[in-house]
């Protein structure tokens, strides 16, 4: 059992996490919860600043006990069925991050010994929450940026660009010193505007147009991150242009861009993204619910349903 160095009662959304009476409240009524996947959402809590690895919670959760990491699979999934699958976002080949805030901004920590800090606000979208079905592409991606600083995120409207993108910033974003930026540029209708998009998502002051280029290279050029560049699709040239000279000024800078075409540049690598999987109709019959849920497709349907 997993002791809480607090005993007040945690809230995040309509859901009550009460330390002390190891009781876990949705919409004010107390639910069902095993004691395990309740100590694994405590340590989730307690260390919500970072991401918590596999081995991490199962020494946590089963001290003393060897336990297949499948056991781990099936608490998270349980919580996620009654505090929402945003909740707890997978980070693939890393483990699990507590992905709410808590209602309280003045909460007591849970742990006296974390050193871990506060994500800082890098103006990255509140919207995505944890990331359903798309852990191999995550995976995938991420294995990408390490092999180049230029990828592109390709695929139809709305098939899930953006949120990928967002959990590949988030994995990003708690790296120590690592600045995050993202333009959303869909309300962008000219390529001479894309620059200027950039400047107010750095919160730099708008120069004399001829000095605005140089201006924001030295910005991206002066702290190592990520410059993420979304719904690039109509302006196309005018993003080209941006990426080629920051690759050049920016030797530290990772580039990530979603579109529904290629920027056609050298240095890009293109990950193409499909829907997410379904499973075979002659063998969805014998799903358990599980096994059910390990399908992007219907763990998203699950998770629209519940919200």
């Amino acid at each position: 059992m997993i002791a809480s160095a607090s005993a007040n009662p945690i809230r995040f959304g309509q859901v009550e996490v009460l330390p002390q009476q190891r009781q876990l409240r949705v919409n004010g009524a107390p639910t069902a919860l095993g004691a395990r996947a309740f100590d694994l959402l405590l340590a989730l809590i307690e260390q919500r600043d970072r991401v918590v690895t596999k081995d991490e919670l199962l020494d946590r959760v089963w001290p003393g006990l060897v336990v297949e990491e499948g056991n781990l699979k099936v608490q998270v999934s349980n919580l996620r069925k009654l505090i929402g699958a945003r909740a707890i976002a997978t980070i693939p080949a890393r483990g699990y991050r507590f992905a709410l805030s808590l209602d309280d901004d003045d909460a007591p920590a849970l742990t006296a010994t974390t050193n871990a800090k506060r994500v800082p606000d890098t103006g990255l979208p509140t919207f995505g929450g944890a990331l359903i079905g798309r852990d191999d592409d995550l995976a995938a991606l991420s294995q990408l940026l390490r092999q180049g600083r230029l990828v592109t995120l390709l695929g139809a409207g709305g098939i899930g660009k953006t949120r990928l993108a967002l959990a590949a910033a988030q994995a990003a974003w708690v790296q120590p010193g690592a600045q995050v930026v993202w333009v959303d540029l869909s309300s962008v209708s000219a390529d001479a505007q894309v620059p200027i998009a950039l400047a107010q998502a750095l919160a730099l002051p708008v120069p004399d147009p001829a000095e605005l280029l140089s201006a924001l290279l030295q910005a991206l050029a002066a702290q190592p991150g990520w410059l993420v560049l979304d719904n690039a699709e109509h302006v196309l040239p005018g993003v080209a242009a941006l990426v080629q000279a920051a690759l050049s000024a920016a030797p530290e800078l990772t580039l990530l861009v979603t579109s529904q075409a290629a920027l056609h540049l050298g240095a890009e690598r293109v990950y193409r993204v499909g829907p997410l999987p379904v499973p075979d109709p002659d063998a969805a019959a014998k799903l358990t619910l599980a096994d059910a849920l390990d399908y992007g497709a219907i763990a998203l349907f699950v998770e629209r349903a519940q919200a």
